[in-house]
């Protein structure tokens, strides 16, 4: 279970400060927390094609976490909005990339995954 994350327990929390997953087989959770006054929106999870042949670390018995993360995060030290990549195997480690926007996205972006392509000439 992928979720955004915002303080330990007992701490204010708002808006998220990172993402946080719950394997739900083992209990476990992993956290990664944004740089100090980053703010991060919900995540879609994306995922991985089964030709990409990745296995989970913990083989069939773990929960699987084979996916990509995409999520808008908004720096207040920038003044912009970029996309973060984040793998779901990996969480701990934060974005493998961040695709930077020349501006702000307002807070409450919502989004979800889908593999076809829509609006685009093919």
């Amino acid at each position: 279970i992928f979720m955004s994350w915002y303080n330990a327990e007992g701490e204010s929390g708002s808006p998220p400060v990172g993402y946080c997953r719950f394997d739900r087989l083992t209990g476990k959770t992993q956290v990664w927390r944004a740089p100090p006054r980053t703010f991060c929106e919900e995540v879609v999870v994306i995922p991985r094609p089964a030709e990409a042949g990745r296995a989970s670390a913990g083989g069939e018995e773990a929960d699987v976490a084979d996916v990509w993360l995409a999520g808008m995060m908004y720096s207040a030290d920038v003044g912009r909005s970029c996309l973060a990549i984040l793998d779901g195997d990996d969480l701990e480690s934060g974005p493998v990339c961040r695709l930077w926007l020349r501006q702000a996205v307002p807070h409450g972006l919502h989004g979800c995954f889908v593999e076809e392509l829509y609006g685009m000439a093919t």
